[in-house]
């Protein structure tokens, strides 16, 4: 029937709606865990073939990801020791 049609049609569209805001507040939520970043990370690398850190690591591209994850996301999280060298983070 033409009420079930407009009926249907409606609930489609505010649940719809209602998903995809709970989806993004989801999303902004899971993108400031830190271990689901290193995750992501790593999921990256198995897709793009590789199996094994050392050889996700040898590629430059994942070496400046995770220097840029280390320098905005992780340092200014951490109180910084006496006596270590502000280079550090290059050896690592």
């Amino acid at each position: 029937p033409r009420g079930d049609q407009k009926k249907a049609l409606r609930y489609g569209l505010i649940g719809g709606f209602a998903f995809r805001i709970l989806a993004t507040v989801l999303a902004a939520y899971l993108m400031q865990v830190v271990w689901i970043k290193l995750a992501g990370g790593a999921y990256l690398g198995f897709l793009k073939g590789y199996r094994f850190v050392h050889e996700t690591m040898a590629d430059p591209l994942f070496v400046a990801y995770m220097r840029a994850y280390m320098d905005l996301d992780v340092t200014p999280q951490l109180p910084a020791v006496p006596g270590t060298p502000s280079g550090f983070r290059v050896v690592l």
